[in-house]
């Protein structure tokens, strides 16, 4: 694909990737900034404030899960993991950073939690959306090789962080073809989401599951854990299981917040 668009000087580029990612999250903000129920809960100040919190929060938790499930592939963990521009980030980690500190920054402002992470929630999955098409472009996040696939994909820039030269299951593309899927369900089902965490926990439920199922076809999968003790085999990546567990949580608090009327 295109890892470099553009190059500034000597080992300097314009990054494909980055540039997706910035564009992806432009165009959430846009979407969350002007959605009708942000303004009546909260200040415009505030609202760029809190997006610097989750934006500073993702990083950090994309990062530090991404180096959690693949220490032993790095020499010197402990440096390397603030090296961002060698790559490695798991979007799954992104949601629990976010999760974690923005409504800390919410509640210290009186901003209901729930009501503003459902806003961020229904308009997440297109960011993401567009933001895979910078890992396909860059080669992060690839397939595994297949044969005889019509989908399949082939990178051939030495650039490129997936191997070169073979065919693979295009990966990137299942995601941002998920993401966007997930995206259009919460839209659809927004005016029967009522109650305050519904949008946010069903689109964290769809995302473990995307997750789940795609990383079957990953390439980069890590570390796996077999299961033997089963009939048939199964064998789960370090990522699929932190998404069950993620899976089941989510689950248990999308009941939860239904059945519940305290607005908080």
């Amino acid at each position: 694909m295109y890892p470099r668009l553009l190059h500034i000087y000597g080992p300097l580029w314009v990054q494909s990737y980055g540039v997706m990612i910035v564009l992806g999250f432009l165009i959430f903000l846009f979407c969350a900034y002007n959605d009708s129920r942000r303004a009546r809960l909260i200040d415009s100040d505030t609202f760029f404030n809190v997006i610097f919190v989750g934006l500073v929060s993702a990083v950090v938790g994309g990062r530090l899960l991404f180096m959690i499930t693949e220490w032993s592939s790095f020499s010197d963990p402990w440096i390397e993991m603030f090296c961002l521009w060698k790559g490695g980030f798991v979007v799954l980690g992104a949601i629990i950073g976010v999760i974690v500190a923005v409504p800390i920054y919410l509640k210290m402002h009186s901003v209901k939690v729930l009501r503003f992470l459902d806003i961020v929630a229904l308009y997440g999955p297109l960011m993401q959306s567009i933001s895979r098409i910078g890992c396909l472009f860059a080669g992060c996040c690839y397939g595994a090789q297949v044969q005889g696939f019509v989908f399949s994909i082939i990178f051939n820039d030495p650039a490129s962080l997936a191997p070169t030269g073979v065919t693979l299951h295009p990966t990137q593309i299942y995601m941002s073809l998920l993401s966007f899927s997930i995206f259009v369900i919460l839209l659809t089902l927004k005016r029967s989401l009522q109650k305050p965490g519904q949008t946010i926990f069903l689109y964290l439920v769809l995302e473990s599951v995307a997750r789940i199922g795609v990383d079957f076809w990953r390439g980069d999968r890590g570390d796996v854990v077999n299961f033997s003790c089963l009939p048939f085999d199964l064998s789960l990546s370090l990522m699929q299981l932190w998404s069950l567990g993620f899976l089941a949580i989510s689950i248990l608090v999308f009941t939860f917040v239904s059945t519940r009327k305290r607005d908080f």
